[in-house]
C-alpha cells in the first residue's frame, strides 16, 4: 500500500526552491520512542560556537543569488558532528564539504549529457530539503572537500567525472533522525538540546528571517516565530539553516499585521515570548542577520541530524544500487520498499540502507538472491531517518543474477517509497565496460556523441583506453575521445570519428587492465549480402549466414540482420545462404 505524504507538501527553501518538509506519523506516537536522556544536563543557554573556549562550527558562509541554504545546513551539520565526535574544534584543517559538488550531483541538469540516477525534481542552484541531500550523502558521493569543487555561482553543467566520483568523497552517511513537529513542546525543545549537544548543529527548516514569519526584535535581533497564520502568508519565504544553540532566556515581541510578523511598537497587544533557538544562517557575516533566533513555539519547523558517518577509505562496499525516490515532488511512504538489480558479475552483499518515515517501528528485512531467500531479521528503529545494517556475516553472493532487497514495516510503520539502497563488494576483479550498439542510420553524415559506458572493476578517476575499427582495419587515427575518465561505475565519454564517415561497420573497444570490450557502430543502410559490413559481398558473408542458421554465431544488428535477409522474408534462412552464394559464383542481382 502506498500513501502519498499530505500537509507540508509544497513548502519552499530558499524562495521558491523546492519541496522542503514532509508529513511523518507523530500523533499516537509511544512516548518510550522520543524519551529523553536524564544524564545530559541542560544548561539555560548553549552556543556550538563557545563550548569551553572553543567553536564547534565552522565559518560563515555566504549562498548568494543562489538558493542552495538547504545543502549549506546540512552539510554544515555534518562537519559540526565530526567536530564534536572527533573531540576537534575547528582550526584551518577542519575539513569543509563542498555546497556546489551537492547541488551538481542533486539536479537534473548538474551533469552535461548524462541521465543523472541521484537527480531529483530541483534545476541547479535551485532550493532542496535535507531528505534529498542526506539521501545523496548515503550514498557516498557528496560529501566532497570544498577544495575538490570551490562555491561560486556558476550555472552550466559540468562533467560526469568531475561531479560524481568516489576519488574525492571522504564519507558516507550512515544514520540520520529527522524531529518533525510534536504535540508534546517540552519533549520536542529537550530532544532537540539533547539531540545538538551530542550530534552537532541541527539542520532546521522554518521561514526566513525577513520573511512573514521573522521580525526584528527590540533589541536588534532577527527572531522567527513560525505559526499556522504566517506559513500561509503570501510573503512567507522557506529557508534552510543550522541550529548551533540556545538561549532559554531570550524575549522577543512583535505584532501582526494579517498574517504577517511586524515590529511590536506597530499594535497595541503584542505577542510576547521567551526561549530560543540561536540559527546560523547562510547569509554572510551582515551583523543582524548572520545569527538570527527561532522561537522555541515554533513547533512546526523541521530539525533533523546526521547522526552517524563512516570513512570512505574504509567502506567494505565497491558498488551501491538504488531506485531514485526523489524525481518527483510528490513523495511517497509505503508499508514495503524493495529494489531489485541484475548485476554484471558476480557481487557479495555487504550492506542495506532505507528511509523510514515515522516515529518507532520494526522493519523485518529479506533478500532473494540466486533462487534463495535471505531472512536479514528485524530492525528497531526510534525516530523518521535513514538506517543501516550491515550483512556481511550472512554472507549473501549474487552471481549475474537478479537480487532484490525486501523492507517490509510492521502495519504501521513506514517507509519512503523507493529509499532502499543496496552495497555490495565485488568477487570477481575482472574489469567489466559495457556499451550498447549504434545504429547510426542512412542519414548521418558524422559521429560526435556522448557515449554511456557502465563498468565494474574500474576505479573512479581511471582512464580508459578506446580504439577503433573500421571493416576489419584500423581507424583510430580517426578517433577523437575526451573524458574518458571513470565516475561511479560509469563513464560518459565524448567520441568522434573524424573526416568524412565512410559507410561500413565500426567496432569501438574500450580497454582497461588487460581487458577489453566492443562495442559496434554501423552507418548507413548495408547492401543486400554485405552481412560484416565490408562493402562488398564475399563468402565471408555466407559464412556469417551459415553460422547464424546453425546458431554458432548471431547476427544480431538490425542493419547485418536485413542486409542478410535477401530474399526480404523477415527471416534468415537457407534461402539467403543459397541465393547469396549463387551470387558469388554466377554475378548478376541479389
Amino acid at each position: 500500500m502506498v500513501k502519498v505524504v499530505g500537509k507540508k507538501l509544497g513548502r519552499t527553501i530558499c524562495y521558491l526552491a523546492f519541496l522542503a518538509a514532509m508529513v511523518f506519523a507523530a500523533a499516537g506516537m509511544p512516548s518510550r520512542v522520543m524519551a529523553t536522556s536524564d544524564a545530559l544536563e541542560r544548561p539555560e543557554v548553549f552556543d556550538l560556537r563557545d563550548v569551553n573556549g572553543f567553536s564547534y562550527i565552522s565559518p560563515l558562509n555566504r549562498q548568494g543569488s543562489l538558493g542552495l541554504c538547504w545543502a549549506f545546513a546540512t552539510l554544515e551539520q555534518a562537519e559540526s558532528l565530526l567536530m564534536l565526535e572527533n573531540e576537534t574544534p575547528y582550526d584551518e584543517a577542519a575539513v569543509r564539504f563542498s555546497v556546489r559538488q551537492m547541488d551538481y550531483a542533486t539536479s537534473r541538469n548538474g551533469i552535461s549529457g548524462y541521465d543523472n540516477e541521484y537527480a531529483t525534481n530541483r534545476n541547479l542552484g535551485g532550493g532542496g530539503n535535507f531528505y534529498m541531500a542526506s539521501f545523496v550523502m548515503a550514498e557516498g558521493v557528496s560529501m566532497v572537500a570544498e577544495e575538490n569543487m570551490p562555491y561560486d555561482t556558476d550555472t552550466d553543467g559540468k562533467k560526469l567525472a568531475e561531479v560524481l566520483s568516489f576519488v574525492g568523497s571522504l564519507y558516507e552517511v550512515e544514520n540520520t533522525a529527522v524531529i518533525p513537529p510534536m504535540m508534546d513542546k517540552e519533549l520536542f525543545v529537550n530532544t532537540i538540546k539533547d539531540m545538538v549537544m551530542t550530534y552537532g548543529g541541527a539542520y532546521v527548516g522554518t521561514g526566513s528571517p525577513i520573511g512573514a514569519c521573522g521580525v526584528k526584535n527590540a533589541d536588534g535581533t532577527y527572531v522567527i516565530d513560525e505559526e499556522s497564520d504566517c506559513e500561509g502568508s503570501a510573503n512567507y519565504s522557506g529557508h534552510g539553516m543550522q541550529v548551533i544553540g540556545w538561549n532559554d532566556n531570550y524575549e522577543y515581541s512583535y505584532c501582526k499585521s494579517g498574517s504577517d510578523h511586524v515590529g511590536a511598537n506597530q499594535c497595541d497587544v503584542p505577542v510576547t515570548g521567551r526561549g530560543a533557538w540561536i540559527l546560523r544562517n547562510s547569509w554572510g557575516d551582515d551583523a543582524s542577520l548572520a545569527y538570527v533566533y527561532l522561537s522555541y513555539d515554533s513547533v512546526d519547523a523541521d530539525f533533523a541530524f546526521v547522526t552517524k558517518v563512516a570513512a570512505m577509505k574504509n567502506r567494505n562496499w565497491d558498488n551501491n544500487y538504488h531506485h531514485n525516490p526523489f524525481e518527483e515532488p510528490a513523495y511517497a511512504r509505503t508499508e514495503v520498499a524493495e529494489f531489485t538489480k541484475k548485476l554484471p558479475g558476480g557481487e557479495e552483499l555487504t550492506k542495506i540502507k532505507f528511509m523510514t518515515m515515522n516515529y518507532g517501528g520494526v522493519y523485518n528485512i529479506k533478500v532473494e538472491a540466486d533462487g534463495k531467500e535471505y531472512n536479514v531479521g528485524a530492525v528497531e528503529t526510534e525516530m523518521p531517518g535513514i538506517y543501516t545494517v550491515d550483512v556481511t556475516e550472512r554472507e549473501i553472493k549474487i552471481n549475474s543474477d537478479d537480487f532484490t532487497v525486501i523492507v517490509e514495516g510492521d502495519g504501521s510503520s513506514y517507509l519512503l517509497d523507493d529509499a532502499v539502497m543496496a552495497f555490495t563488494k565485488n568477487t570477481d576483479a575482472t574489469p567489466v565496460i559495457k556499451m550498447a550498439d549504434v545504429d547510426l542510420g542512412a542519414e548521418a553524415t558524422e559521429f560526435d556523441e556522448m557515449v554511456y559506458f557502465e563498468t565494474k572493476n574500474v576505479p573512479s578517476g581511471e582512464a580508459m583506453e578506446l580504439s577503433l575499427m573500421r571493416n576489419g582495419v584500423d581507424a583510430t587515427e580517426l578517433l577523437n575521445v575526451e573524458d574518458n575518465v571513470v565516475a561511479v561505475n560509469n563513464a560518459l565519454v565524448k567520441v568522434k570519428i573524424g573526416g568524412d564517415l565512410a559507410y561500413g561497420g565500426y567496432i569501438l573497444t574500450a580497454s582497461y587492465g588487460g581487458k577489453s570490450y566492443q562495442t559496434s557502430i554501423q552507418y548507413g543502410e548495408a547492401m543486400h549480402g554485405d552481412v560484416n559490413g565490408d562493402g562488398k559481398v564475399s563468402s565471408a558473408d555466407y559464412v556469417k549466414i551459415r553460422k547464424h542458421i546453425m546458431g554458432t554465431e548471431t547476427v544480431s544488428m538490425r542493419v547485418y540482420y536485413d542486409a542478410a535477409d535477401v530474399n526480404n522474408d523477415e527471416k534468415i534462412s537457407s534461402a539467403d545462404y543459397i541465393k547469396i552464394r549463387k551470387y558469388i559464383m554466377n554475378g548478376g542481382e541479389l
